[in-house]
């Protein structure tokens, strides 16, 4: 065996200890400050000059000093990216290793994220805890920062951030709240006719149910450790058909997952076209959970529908990786954490 094949060997197998060893609760990164560096990047789809520039200057104009990456804006070889995965891997790596960098903000959604998961380094990540946020196509990123064993937010990015829709703003404002505080943060909602009710509590874990479930039975799948602990999990999905969401619940169930979940929150589905067995997600989901014996007969568990989280106009800010308690009766919804 050679020196480069050792180094590479021992690099992948302490990757692999270490996402194996996930915390019953993850670290939650120092508060950002008004004057404090924001790291502007775009892990998945890029944004153009001008749209960066929009978002340079509101999150100014909220006290940041925002540091822009390389790989933020569009690339001139890549009509989507700002740069190849590794370039984009890099960007992120050196936003974690600047001390003087106390969150992260990508630009965007979209796809992409994932190719970069192989050349992150969780060690950084876990020696140099702060906030990264977005959602979407960045489930990617949470899914990697769980198996870092540091907490992230799956809220607002910085096409909301200079989005002049109010309930977008409200997501950013109350996404800062959790940045910039210690204050437990107490979402309450109306209840869904489709909800199951109960209180549960665990560690909150999801994001997009297509990239998370495309992680299944990797070092960074986050579904998977209800089968370890307690975990609440979280999904939602954009243009995804309702029989495409079905046979990811059936992936979940037949591999144990759900059998073993404290709760279940079903937050926004959007941007999907009713079929011939079913008018709506929600419909199908709560059929399929009948079906299949949810809440399993004897032991209740809270099952939420219609959470506002996901691509609507109004995106509430989740932590990952937080313990949370879960609240469900007929007059109403409870998501509490202390971040």
């Amino acid at each position: 065996m050679n020196k480069l094949t050792f180094i590479l060997l021992t690099f992948f197998y302490a990757q692999t200890l270490f996402a194996r060893t996930l915390p019953d609760k993850n670290i939650i990164p120092p508060p950002l400050k008004s004057g404090d560096k924001v790291a502007i990047l775009s892990p998945s789809y890029a944004v153009s000059t001008d749209r960066l520039s929009h978002i340079d200057s509101l999150l100014r104009s909220r006290g940041y000093e925002p540091v822009i990456y390389p790989t933020a804006t569009l690339s001139p070889d890549n009509p989507i990216h700002g740069g190849t995965a590794r370039q984009r891997a890099q960007d992120l790596m050196d936003a974690f290793k600047d001390p003087s960098i106390k969150a992260i903000i990508p630009t965007r959604g979209g796809y992409g994220a994932s190719q970069m998961l192989p050349y992150l380094d969780l060690k950084v990540i876990h020696d140099n805890p702060k906030w990264l946020t977005g959602y979407s196509d960045i489930s990617a990123l949470h899914a990697f920062m769980n198996a870092a064993g540091v907490a992230s937010i799956h809220g607002a990015m910085g096409n909301t951030i200079a989005s002049t829709d109010s309930l977008q703003q409200r997501s950013f404002d109350d996404m800062e709240k959790i940045l910039t505080t210690s204050t437990p943060m107490d979402i309450s909602i109306q209840s869904s006719k489709y909800n199951r009710h109960g209180q549960a509590s665990g560690k909150l874990l999801g994001g997009n149910f297509i990239v998370v479930n495309n992680l299944a039975q990797t070092d960074w799948d986050m579904f998977g450790e209800a089968l370890n602990q307690p975990v609440i999990l979280f999904v939602e999905e954009v243009g995804e058909k309702i029989y495409a969401v079905e046979r990811m619940l059936h992936r979940l169930n037949q591999s144990g997952i759900l059998k073993n979940v404290h709760g279940l929150i079903f937050a926004e589905f959007t941007e999907y076209d009713p079929d011939a067995d079913h008018s709506s997600m929600e419909e199908m989901i709560s059929d399929w959970l009948t079906e299949y014996g949810f809440p399993i007969q004897g032991s209740p568990i809270p099952i939420i529908f219609n959470f506002p989280a996901g691509h609507d106009r109004l995106n509430l800010p989740l932590v990952e990786g937080v313990n949370a308690t879960l609240t469900s009766t007929a007059s109403g919804t409870s998501l509490n954490y202390k971040p």
